[in-house]
């Protein structure tokens, strides 16, 4: 059973630790059979144990206490029961278990694994999604249903896995099969082997971090208290240059133990938390311990619509890292307005104006009827030096700073020449259009004519200076005429697509880094 909604460690006079188990406080038939049956204690004392390997391997804990209604039901020496604090849970020869750590989700642990939720929730028999830290879960490639002629060994086969497997999966004691039976057919896991609590707190650990913008080896180097020399030799790097997303190995030699007073029973947040596909406001909340109101506070959410790309605030905390967010105004129709022209007034795509009034494109719209409005505020980020741009994601910032009909002074990093541009059109990228021949020709000369070659640039709209990458092959629609050429051309920022596919083009993203100097 796995019926703890939540525990802390607190240090005693000895310097040791107790480990305090809060019960879900309906369990008052469970409480009442905890002095009564060992059955109930062993079974405590293995979730206890499981917890503290998975969580604590460091620390020296010596007690466990129970606590139900803020009253202690019992209280467990480990350091009196040898033969269980050695062995902490009972081991099998298996390896398709897999235990729950902290911010695991069904989806997470579907993608993961290349299964499906349902199917864990199947093999495992569970009827809600809500999943208990150090709990035990059988990963299934399959769930197969058992047909004439089956026998173990030709699922096994056919599986590519053992007998002894499918039988443990299925706890079963012998080979026979029914027809119309169902089993698991479990994935066979590489899962490292967690420390015992015996080990010493003081060995050497690793932790990873993934370059953002901003990032040096020096500022690195003095974040986690090492040395450019020691980061290079752990990364086998062979110049001091960082790409945005490069995940790098960071040497530690601080014990986890801490040194005084309780340990919260919930891990160090993250500053923010960016959204991907699939995720939804429950799924962020439960992966992080969190409420989804307390997410919605967090993020001023009007609504529990997201964006892939949309970056939350996951931390109660103050931050330095700046975050988007989203605040409405309203509008009312008047006589000559337009789905099309109030996205242009208000810098926003016709698509997330529509979904924000719950229209569509064949809408029609009254005189005096109020529209919501979105409006982003995408604060400034800092930049590597006054010479590069900030690095803006386009889906869920650069769009919004540069706006379709937004003029912008275009910059060659390699050249330092300059030329004017105006947003016309483009949902993916920014469809651009050169202002005057002048401006033509200035490009013209810094990409030795028409090219769809991508050349890092730095795109200045409404004194912002931003990282971008911009290819100079006029094509297609036009909307200003007399400027020397004919058509439009594309402009890139971090996570801009391609039209004809949805699809990043890496050529680009390779320029928009370097514009942003984390290339």
């Amino acid at each position: 059973m796995d019926n703890f909604i939540r525990h802390k460690l607190l240090q005693n006079h000895n310097g040791a630790y107790e480990l305090i188990l809060y019960l879900d406080d309906t369990l008052t038939e469970f409480s009442q059979e905890l002095g009564t049956k060992s059955s109930i204690r062993t079974d405590i004392m293995k979730q206890a144990t499981l917890l503290i390997k998975n969580r604590y391997p460091s620390i020296r804990i010596t007690v466990v206490k129970v606590v139900l209604g803020g009253f202690v039901m019992s209280t467990l020496p480990i350091a009196a029961d040898r033969a269980f604090a050695n062995t902490s849970i009972e081991q099998t020869n298996s390896n398709f278990f897999y235990s729950v750590s902290p911010g695991d989700t069904l989806w997470g642990l579907s993608k993961k694994f290349g299964t499906s939720v349902d199917l864990i929730k199947s093999a495992n028999k569970l009827s809600s999604d809500t999943l208990t830290i150090g709990q035990k879960l059988v990963i299934p490639k399959a769930i197969h249903t058992v047909q004439a002629g089956d026998t173990l060994y030709s699922l096994s086969k056919k599986y590519n896995i053992t007998v002894d497997s499918i039988k443990e999966a299925n706890q079963m004691s012998s080979t026979t099969l029914s027809i119309n039976q169902k089993l698991i057919i479990p994935a066979i896991l590489e899962i490292a082997q967690t420390p015992t609590i015996s080990e010493t707190t003081a060995k050497p650990t690793t932790v990873t971090h993934t370059v953002v913008a901003g990032d040096t080896l020096y500022s690195l180097a003095k974040k986690y208290h090492t040395t450019v020399d020691t980061l290079k030799k752990n990364n086998q790097l062979s110049s001091d240059v960082l790409s945005l997303g490069q995940v790098l190995t960071i040497p530690s030699t601080q014990s986890e133990a801490p040194t005084s007073g309780p340990i919260s029973s919930t891990p160090s947040l993250p500053d923010t938390y960016t959204v991907v596909s699939g995720d939804n406001l429950y799924s962020i909340a439960l992966k992080f311990g969190l409420t989804v109101d307390e997410l919605r506070s967090r993020n001023q959410l009007v609504s529990d619509v997201l964006r892939i790309g949309q970056v939350l605030r996951i931390s109660d905390k103050a931050t330095s890292t700046p975050i988007s967010t989203v605040s409405f105004t309203t509008h009312k129709i008047q006589a000559g307005d337009s789905i099309w022209s109030l996205s242009i007034k208000y810098g926003i795509p016709q698509a997330e104006l529509l979904q924000a009034n719950g229209l569509t494109t064949s809408s029609m719209l009254s005189i005096g009827q109020e529209l919501r409005i979105p409006v982003h505020n995408i604060p400034v980020k800092e930049t590597v030096s006054p010479s590069h741009g900030e690095l803006l994601n386009w889906w869920t910032e650069a769009q919004y700073v540069f706006t379709i009909g937004k003029v912008a002074k275009v910059t060659d990093v390699a050249t330092g020449k300059s030329f004017n541009i105006k947003r016309t059109i483009g949902a993916n990228h920014a469809d651009s259009e050169t202002i005057t021949v002048t401006d033509s020709n200035t490009a013209k000369n810094i990409w030795g004519g028409y090219s769809w070659t991508p050349r890092a640039v730095i795109v200045e709209v409404d004194g912002r200076k931003l990282a971008a990458s911009m290819s100079f092959y006029p094509h297609e629609r036009e909307y200003i005429m007399d400027n020397g050429i004919t058509g439009h051309f594309d402009v890139y920022f971090s996570g801009s697509t391609r039209h004809v596919d949805g699809k990043p083009d890496s050529s680009h993203q390779v320029q928009v880094e370097k514009a942003a100097g984390v290339r």
